[in-house]
């Protein structure tokens, strides 16, 4: 009698632990399995991350450019302004030179003393009066010229 009581307690034991070792490789499975879920959802998160990095870069590098054109839209009026100014200073020193000269008119200095005689053509000399000054200003352009959209090539 003990040796069949023996036979089917075994058997028990021999299902116990093949049970146990399904549950433990289960179990180990499912872990490794959730490694791979968490490492692939890392990864796919790094991609969106680079993605969002590079589109931003991109929207950097066109902002930039928007800038230096503008910036070079700005340089080319300001070469452009001195350009005029200093054309009208050569203008404006050379009727001053001109008005230096013996026998012409002065430009109108608001002082007689500063005033010089002018040589008539009978030889007779008579001060020169200033020129009537305009009791307005000469009108200025109310909108500034509108900006290329892109600049010109600047020569060097």
């Amino acid at each position: 009698m003990v040796s069949g009581l023996w036979v089917p307690l075994l058997a028990l034991l021999g299902v116990a632990l093949l049970l146990i070792q399904l549950r433990r490789h289960q179990f180990r499975t499912t872990s490794a399995r959730d490694v791979t879920r968490d490492q692939s959802a890392r990864l796919r998160d790094q991609r969106g991350i680079q993605q969002t990095m590079d589109q931003l870069l991109l929207q950097l590098e066109e902002l930039s450019r928007r800038i230096n054109a503008q910036v070079d839209t700005k340089f080319l009026k300001l070469e452009t302004v001195i350009r005029d100014a200093d054309e009208r200073i050569a203008k404006l020193e050379g009727l001053l030179g001109k008005s230096k000269q013996p026998g012409t008119r002065t430009t109108g200095s608001a002082n007689a003393r500063d005033r010089k005689p002018v040589s008539e053509p009978g030889g007779e000399s008579r001060p020169t009066t200033p020129p009537p000054r305009a009791s307005t200003p000469l009108p200025r352009p109310s909108t500034p010229p509108p900006e290329p959209s892109t600049p010109p090539a600047v020569a060097s």
